[in-house]
């Protein structure tokens, strides 16, 4: 059975032991790839990722991961103008040449079957999952994707967010996330996805199994 793990910002990710990741497929998601530097897949849909890696994009070119940016196009603001993604509301067009994969996604809330709609629930974490999915993961192990804050925000710095504010986007992440993974697992019981995070509150809906 082809396996991956899929590593998060949550604060559970302090407390992993990285040797028994060794030579294990990852796709890593935004500023874990500090910790991560060689996963098998990059993915994030923050366009502001190279500064939060505090303008480190050598993290990036250096890394023999495939990179993967998932565009968010349900906002009406989000266009594509002459081949580039460009945020129309401050004629923001999105800067990226260093990644080998782009996917425009129109699918909020559910977890795709196919590329052409690739659900990406609003957070980066979320498409990581679908990634998984559409690349053809039987095991998916979910590390750090926590879905709750106490103390901080990630186990890394870097998001200059009040953690109150951010725990009410936590609270409609899982929302998402709860709603999509059940629908999923009632249609495809060949793909089993586990909590790898004690404090994950996914642990709801996934089996936990201890890394």
């Amino acid at each position: 059975m082809n396996e991956v793990f899929i590593i998060g910002g949550g604060n559970s990710v302090k407390d992993v032991d990285k040797s028994k990741l060794e030579n294990k497929d990852l796709i890593v998601i935004n500023k874990a790839i500090v910790d991560f530097p060689n996963p098998k897949y990059f993915i994030t849909m923050d366009q502001s990722v190279l500064k939060k890696l505090d303008k480190g994009a050598r993290y990036l070119r250096n890394t023999t991961a495939t990179k993967v940016f998932i565009a968010n196009f349900v906002p009406s603001y989000m266009e594509e103008k002459n081949g580039q993604i460009v945020d129309t509301r401050w004629n923001l067009v999105y800067k990226l040449n260093i990644f080998d994969m782009i996917i425009k996604s129109k699918n909020l809330e559910k977890l795709g079957t196919t590329f052409k709609d690739f659900g990406h629930g609003n957070n980066s974490a979320f498409c990581a999952l679908q990634l998984a999915i559409l690349l053809g993961y039987e095991k998916i192990n979910l590390i750090g994707v926590d879905l709750v804050a106490e103390g901080t925000t990630h186990y890394h710095g870097g998001y200059g967010v009040s953690l109150e504010k951010f725990r009410e986007k936590l609270d409609e992440y899982y929302q998402t996330f709860k709603t999509a993974i059940l629908e999923f697992k009632s249609n495809n019981e060949n793909i089993e996805i586990y909590s790898r995070s004690p404090i994950s509150r996914l642990n709801h809906v996934l089996l936990y199994k201890e890394l």
